[in-house]
């Protein structure tokens, strides 16, 4: 009966095709291994002012306040959105980046492939004109040369050195996923150690982006409320005047790339399980018919 044999089969493909698809959707958005080492240590931090309903990214004088504390911490590292025109080498190009920390790749766990990261002397003005590149943008404009490590890329008007390649397993956050107020290009492809000039120290701009590791046997709640009475003093020593509360927010790296979509994977994960669940009682139901169809000649057998 080949239309029998069709139609089991069919139902089969469905559900067990649409569980597949959908599964390796959940399994590369919510369970895959992040490429760092010891990811559920790390964290980002949300600056939340509860009278005024207001959730901020941090500031560049939080990181460096935090990474000379006794804290549940091991160690600190900050990011802020960047964007730069890249010429010289063809057409003229804008590419995407980000102004980091000069122990970014070190936190991450994540050293470049080629060269090296930025050294604690780049973070400081007029010394920061170097840069690790990505391997994606290595490969297309430069033609992977293992040469170009040593060489300089000219990036708005300005020559930059190149000290390192970034490694092609490298993730970091892009768009808004970090925070909804640091809007990252949706590629990175060039980064630069942010080196504050005294107008920036000086300013108020809730403009970087700060991760944390968190020290092993510590928990991230001791930690936020670490950072909670820090800020509060901070707060209190530049504005005493001021009278409102932070609660910083410590969100694991896992959700920063899978929080807005967590749920809604979820929810299309279970419709896909239902599905599969739809298809085995449809099989079962046509194995009965079958069965059905075939008791007068069971009878006459028997």
């Amino acid at each position: 009966t080949p239309g029998f044999t069709a139609a089991a089969a069919l139902t089969l493909a469905l559900g067990v095709g649409a569980n597949t698809a959908v599964f390796s959707v959940v399994y590369a958005t919510l369970l895959k291994p992040l490429p760092y080492p010891e990811a559920e240590r790390i964290y980002s931090v949300e600056v939340v002012i509860p009278e005024r309903n207001l959730s901020l990214a941090g500031r560049i004088q939080d990181y460096l306040e935090w990474r000379k504390a006794n804290s549940s911490f091991s160690a600190v590292a900050t990011l802020q959105p960047g964007g730069w025109n890249l010429t010289g080498n063809g057409e003229p190009e804008r590419v995407g980046g980000a102004r980091v920390s000069v122990n970014f790749f070190e936190f991450l766990g994540v050293p470049p492939a080629l060269g090296r990261g930025f050294a604690p002397e780049e973070e400081t003005p007029g010394a920061d004109r170097v840069v690790v590149i990505s391997d994606a943008l290595w490969g297309r404009g430069y033609g992977a040369d293992p040469n170009l490590v040593g060489r300089t890329i000219e990036l708005n008007g300005q020559n930059h050195l190149v000290v390192g390649i970034a490694a092609p397993s490298l993730l970091v956050p892009t768009g808004t996923q970090l925070h909804s107020t640091l809007g990252f290009a949706p590629r990175i492809d060039i980064w630069k150690p942010i080196a504050p000039t005294q107008a920036e120290l000086e300013g108020e701009n809730w403009n970087t982006g700060l991760l944390l590791r968190l020290k092993a046997n510590e928990s991230a709640e001791h930690g936020r409320r670490q950072l909670e009475t820090m800020m509060i003093a901070q707060l209190r020593a530049v504005a005493p005047e001021l009278k409102i509360s932070i609660a910083p927010r410590l969100l694991p790296i896992r959700e920063v790339y899978s929080g807005k979509f967590r749920l809604r994977l979820l929810l299309v994960f279970a419709a896909s399980a239902i599905l599969l669940l739809t298809a085995c009682v449809t099989l079962a139901n046509l194995l009965l018919a079958r069965f059905a169809g075939r008791t007068g000649e069971f009878a006459i057998r028997a």
